[in-house]
């Protein structure tokens, strides 16, 4: 059965949606395919949609389906299954076989068995022998590994181009990798060269939604995986993006940017967290409430504290932890207690 679902407006674009059943979150669109996460029911399920917005292919004997990259998506038909991939019509293409999977970049997929990753065409044909502790993403040809210990450069047939010498370096999904030396971090592409230069920034973080948190001069912005700063270094603290938005605090007070660094919420606020099920918990006067993504305030601020909303997997409720006179609860999203509420007040059962 083909459904159509309604997109839900976040000011963003962001890959939200909602139809008359469900809510769920879209992926990137690749050849004109996307993965749909539809909440809803007993559990958690995929789909894939078109650029309508329209389901085009249900997903229900899947357990986990990654995003579409080069016209394929690696998929997890059971929970404690072998990974395989799907094309955009969500036939299976090349068979559940291999206990991790990546996206296919560069003509190329890295994939694990028996322990060791490797890398595959297309077909599924063996390109790159399994025998790394760690794979990164292909572009332009190379991609960063982990060998015998040690962070090395390859190129598209497997061979060695270059070892890397630092203290600590983390693969990231483009290819590209955050390397540290000493209290130094920079980021390096996926040829070695050192796009973000380890003396120019005290701190970067982990990269979410390809944006990462920079300090330069006391002062937080963003860079993206290329290295080139996308929003500038002006805040005098700054969260992770997550949900197309980042909490910063600007002149002593939080508040919410897009990833063009455009002010979407006010610097109104004593403090602030990242989005999560289309929600912020943020604080004013000393009590935390929520706020939705065009700022509105929907919970009010009565909480001690006050944690990120999620949904369970297994019964597909979605609540957020909270505090008030020293005893935690669970809240839904207008604010009830469905759980441990024999420590919430009356107003909120």
């Amino acid at each position: 059965m083909v459904r159509q679902l309604q997109r839900k407006r976040t000011g963003l674009g962001n890959p939200i949606i909602k139809n008359l059943e469900t809510i769920g979150y879209i992926g990137r669109f690749d050849n004109g395919h996307a993965v749909c996460v539809l909440k809803g029911g007993k559990y958690t399920r995929y789909a894939i949609i078109n650029e309508s917005f329209t389901e085009i292919t249900p997903m229900e004997n899947y357990f986990h389906i990654l995003d579409f990259s080069e016209g394929m998506a690696a998929a997890k038909p059971d929970f404690n299954g072998k990974w395989g991939y799907i094309d955009g019509l969500g036939k299976e293409i090349i068979s559940a076989r291999y206990d991790e999977a990546a996206k296919f970049s560069g003509g190329l997929a890295a994939v694990k068995s028996n322990g060791k990753w490797g890398y595959i065409d297309r077909t599924g044909n063996q390109v790159i022998p399994f025998k790394f502790e760690e794979a990164g993403n292909f572009s332009e040809n190379h991609s960063i590994v982990k060998y015998q210990g040690k962070y090395r450069i390859i190129d598209s047939a497997g061979n060695e181009t270059m070892d890397l010498k630092y203290d600590r370096t983390e693969i990231l999904d483009t290819g590209s990798a955050l390397v540290s030396r000493k209290k130094e971090k920079g980021l390096i592409n996926s040829s070695g060269y050192e796009v973000a230069p380890l003396e120019k920034y005290s701190d970067i973080s982990t990269f979410f939604e390809g944006l990462a948190r920079v300090n330069l001069n006391g002062k937080r912005g963003f860079i993206d995986q290329r290295g080139n700063l996308a929003i500038a270094p002006e805040y005098e603290e700054g969260n992770i993006f997550k949900e197309g938005f980042a909490a910063v605090k600007l002149n002593g007070k939080w508040g919410f940017i897009d990833r063009n660094g455009k002010e979407i919420i006010p610097f109104i606020y004593d403090d602030a967290a990242w989005f999560s099920e289309g929600l912020a918990a943020v604080n004013s006067g000393g009590k935390y409430g929520y706020v939705n993504m065009e700022g509105k305030e929907v919970i009010p601020f009565l909480f001690d504290d006050a944690g990120q909303f999620s949904t369970s997997s297994h019964s597909g409720e979605t609540s957020a932890r909270v505090e008030m006179n020293g005893k935690w609860f669970h809240i839904d999203k207008s604010g009830k207690c469905v759980k441990n509420c024999q420590n919430a007040p009356a107003s909120h059962l």
